[in-house]
């Protein structure tokens, strides 16, 4: 399914377990490094870094994890049990690039996979199509869209949550039986007096109530 509509970064190796460990320079990848010598950050973060004390010129040389970081992309909302299947799908796309989590207080997605250097639009439209057949081949209910609203673009891959685990914050909720059904929870629940809004969508034989911030 895909719907049209800071905190401390750590480190993930794409396919491999999570790592707080910051390894020598020399032990990169060297097409890595190749890829942040050759990166050009864009105004707004030379001057946010710059603000900060930073020369991004110097740390592309002495500490290029710290560059890429400041320079990466979001690429996914996930939840966090979910990042080693995510990280080996990013893997096959773009063997060569460095993965970065952040911590995310939101009940569905807990985790904002960012990447470095930030995908293009082919890249992305292989990736997207990579984590939607991953979701194709598991039994899970696991769910992949891509979300388009006034905040910007945004891609999720996880889990929908249970109407009766539901935390008063965006998500998608269900199963219901019918469309009826998830549209009269939405009704119940999705108070537009405190900018919740939500529209019903069916998926994978189910409907369910994709609830939303209408500001």
């Amino acid at each position: 399914m895909r719907r049209s509509s800071d905190a401390a970064l750590t480190r993930q190796q794409p396919g491999r377990a999570l790592s707080a460990d910051t390894p020598d320079a020399g032990l990169l990848d060297p097409t890595f490094l190749e890829l942040v010598r050759a990166h050009r950050p864009n105004g707004a973060v030379r001057r946010q870094a710059e603000a900060a004390g930073m020369d991004l010129d110097v740390l592309k040389e002495a500490e290029p994890l710290t560059y890429a970081a400041i320079n990466a992309a979001a690429l996914v909302r996930t939840d966090a049990r979910l990042l080693p299947r995510v990280g080996a799908v990013v893997t096959q796309v773009s063997p060569h690039h460095q993965l970065f989590n952040v911590p995310l207080r939101l009940q569905q997605t807990d985790t904002e996979l960012r990447i470095f250097p930030p995908l293009e639009r082919p890249e992305l439209a292989a990736l997207d199509d990579a984590l939607a057949a991953l979701v194709g081949a598991q039994t899970e209910g696991l769910f992949y869209r891509t979300v388009n609203d006034p905040a910007g673009e945004r891609r999720e891959l996880a889990w929908p949550v249970a109407p009766d685990a539901w935390r008063e914050e965006g998500a998608l909720v269900g199963p219901f039986v019918t469309e009826v059904d998830a549209d009269v929870w939405g009704q119940a629940h999705a108070d537009p007096r405190v900018g919740l809004v939500f529209d019903t969508l069916p998926y994978a034989g189910a409907w369910f109530c994709d609830v939303f911030r209408g500001d």
